[in-house]
């Protein structure tokens, strides 16, 4: 502790201060953009907070990005992609679809025993949304991806290889939205219907793609991100 300087002490206070204000910006986008005409946030409004769009992480500084507002072990990957054209990094696809975030190789902390090392994504939804129509499905979509990326060899900007997909690669989906009663009809549809630890959404197991699907509630990250920071913001004294 006497190592440390007050430089670098004010370092620290800056860098937990910017990490409330990124906090409250994502709250404040969970209601109205504009209340008068009930117009909410757009899904990109939401994903440009958590990471830029249109890149990867050959990009962008570690500190250009907010994933952990997410899960906090995302930042240990070593390659991922955020709204870039999967054929961008699977080289040998030909898919234009853009998953909203997908992460590839870099984190033990998401394996499971005896599988392989899984790959990530994640898809945002807009914020209150109260219809999901057959052509927008989420899970539909994200299982697309799997389908698509399977039996793939995934490579960097200098197209090096990062990984190779087979078919027996587990892909860990987080789908993070409001879930609201239409929300809810896909979730039974889909059996994603296990109840996470604080009723912060739902977790299941789709076999036949090999995917882990954790649902989460905007409000539940929002308070899950402030009780992980609430130690350093008192001490700050910016509760």
């Amino acid at each position: 502790m006497e190592r440390i300087s007050e430089q670098e002490r004010a370092s620290l206070a800056e860098y937990i201060g910017k990490r409330k204000l990124v906090i409250d910006l994502l709250e404040g986008c969970l209601g109205y953009m504009d209340h008068n005409q009930g117009i909410r946030y757009h899904e990109k409004e939401i994903h440009r907070i958590v990471c830029p769009m249109q890149v990867n992480s050959g990009d962008i500084e570690y500190g250009e990005h907010n994933l952990w507002l997410i899960d906090d072990r995302l930042a240990y990957y070593d390659f991922w992609a955020s709204d870039q054209g999967i054929q961008k990094f699977v080289k040998s696809a030909e898919s234009k679809d853009r998953p909203d975030l997908i992460f590839f190789k870099g984190s033990h902390l998401l394996r499971r025993t005896g599988t392989a090392q899984p790959i990530v994504i994640v898809e945002f939804k807009r914020p209150g949304r109260t219809d999901y129509p057959a052509d927008d499905d989420p899970f539909k979509r994200i299982l697309g991806y799997i389908r698509k990326m399977r039996n793939r060899k995934v490579s960097d900007n200098n197209g090096r290889l990062i990984t190779e997909i087979d078919g027996d690669t587990p892909f860990f989906c987080f789908l993070v939205c409001d879930i609201t009663p239409a929300m809810e009809v896909l979730i039974q549809n889909y059996s994603i219907n296990q109840a996470l630890p604080g009723r912060r959404g739902y977790f299941g197991y789709i076999s036949a793609s090999r995917a882990y699907f954790e649902v989460l509630q905007y409000s539940e990250i929002v308070k899950d991100a402030r009780l992980r920071h609430e130690a350093f913001f008192s001490e700050l004294g910016i509760n």
